[in-house]
């Protein structure tokens, strides 16, 4: 009777035992969705932050410089109003000083009376920047200190200069700007210090927080709606993979089940000898991607066999030369079934090399010492130690001791020395619990290994 298949798809009521399928999706179903959920929150989370950081530190600088230049438009708005009145009286040969400070104070007092914005120092110089008149009021002595720290020269063209100072809390600027007659004739400079409209500023930084206010506040909410969404996403991509994966098992099950209608132990052979490599693998400290490999090619290794006639791999007597030459075969027949799937390319390590023999006289390459690959000389040891201990149609069960003297007496020739030393340590534990043993505690064992191996 074909036995079960290990991967096969069945509600657990129909199940003798939890199947693989349904013990992965458990698994992604509870505690690797609840540390998913976990760890996107916290990525989520972290990236909200940073987002909002960010727009919102460019919105600040944006809306400050936002800011700068409405600033700096009224102080020059106001600066040319000045330039304009005044030029008439600079540009006569002989400017008249006392005319020249008579319209600055008039025209001062009068922007102050309705605009909250306003020159405190104003003062004309002449092309040769001479100055000409000053105009200076009150509370200038500290803050026109704090101005002439930072010296500026008269520019050689015709832009207009500033410098931008938060001072007690109040925002100055000292500009430059050069004035000209109509037909173009640089007739002087007006340079001034202007405060700012402290309500101006005021509903300015109120604008500013409240932008950027908004941007923080928008990628957060934005962040809160699409977390449910990108989790549940993951949620199908984690399903579709759990599927592939799942497929991908399935194919070992498969390939390695397709022997046991000729052979009636290889089903369960290959059970045990995934949990004896494993085992061994551990031990020796193989990472996980190269037990992973090793699985593969551990429930794969025999699948050639299912190109050799059943006189010769059936028969119950030693094979002749010719009839071992064709069993021989088996090997490349195994490797020409994996090394089409890229998923079970990197089991033909172990289904081309483990009957190679550490002193080079194996088969089919010959291959010896190192130049055999881990993972083929490991399985080579479990492979001979459950075939000696399990009862085959050629052959009784061996017992602990005669398998181990037999493996013993083939170290160093057949076998790694070093494998074989770590080998002994766990042989008598691995016998006593699965050699000979054909029932689904060996398939529940072999499970759990394939769940740790390729899920967590």
């Amino acid at each position: 009777m074909q036995p079960n298949s290990v991967f096969s798809i069945a509600p657990l009521s129909e199940s003798p035992t939890l199947g693989f399928i349904q013990r992965v999706r458990q698994l992604f179903a509870f505690s690797d969705i609840s540390q998913l959920r976990k760890t996107l929150l916290i990525r989520f989370g972290l990236a909200a932050v940073l987002l909002s950081l960010s727009l919102g530190g460019a919105a600040f600088f944006y809306q400050l410089e936002q800011m700068d230049e409405l600033l700096v438009g009224a102080a020059r708005h106001e600066s040319v109003l000045i330039a304009a009145l005044v030029s008439g009286a600079l540009s006569k040969p002989q400017p008249d000083k006392q005319l020249i400070e008579s319209q600055l104070r008039t025209f001062i007092d009068s922007r102050r009376a309705f605009v909250g914005g306003h020159f405190i120092l104003s003062e004309i110089y002449s092309p040769y920047r001479k100055k000409v008149a000053e105009l200076s009021h009150s509370g200038l002595t500290a803050i026109g200190a704090i101005f002439d720290k930072y010296r500026h020269a008269f520019p050689d063209d015709k832009s207009f200069v500033y410098k931008k100072l938060l001072i007690y809390g109040q925002v100055y600027m000292r500009v430059l700007l050069p004035m000209s007659a109509p037909d173009g004739r640089l007739i002087g400079y007006f340079e001034g210090i202007y405060r700012a409209d402290p309500n101006m500023v005021s509903e300015i930084k109120k604008s500013v927080f409240a932008i950027v206010a908004f941007v923080i506040i928008s990628v957060l909410v934005t962040t809160f709606f699409l977390f449910p969404l990108i989790l549940r996403m993951h949620r199908r991509i984690l399903r579709a993979s759990h599927e592939l994966l799942t497929a991908n098992l399935h194919s070992l099950e498969v390939l390695g089940s397709s022997i046991a209608k000729r052979d009636s132990d290889t089903h369960q052979h290959n059970y045990r000898v995934v949990l004896y490599s494993v085992k061994l693998a551990e031990l020796v400290g193989l990472d996980t991607p190269a037990i992973r490999s090793l699985i593969k090619g551990a429930f794969l290794h025999d699948v050639g066999k299912i190109g050799i006639s059943d006189l010769i791999l059936l028969k119950p007597g030693k094979l002749d030369a010719e009839e071992f030459e064709i069993m021989k075969t088996h090997v490349q027949h195994g490797v020409d079934i994996v090394a089409n799937s890229p998923w079970l390319q990197d089991a033909v390590a172990v289904v081309h090399g483990h009957h190679e023999k550490f002193d080079g006289s194996g088969y089919p390459q010959g291959l010896s010492g190192d130049a055999i690959p881990l993972s083929a000389r490991i399985f080579a040891i479990v492979d001979v130690f459950d075939a000696l201990t399990s009862q085959r149609p050629y052959k009784e069960a061996f017992s602990l001791e005669k398998t181990m003297a037999i493996l013993e007496e083939s170290r160093g020739n057949h076998f790694d020395s070093a494998l074989l030393d770590t080998f002994q340590k766990v042989a008598a534990g691995l016998y006593e619990k699965y050699a000979g043993r054909d029932d689904e505690g060996v398939e529940k064992d072999m499970n759990e290994v394939v769940l740790r191996h390729f899920i967590l």
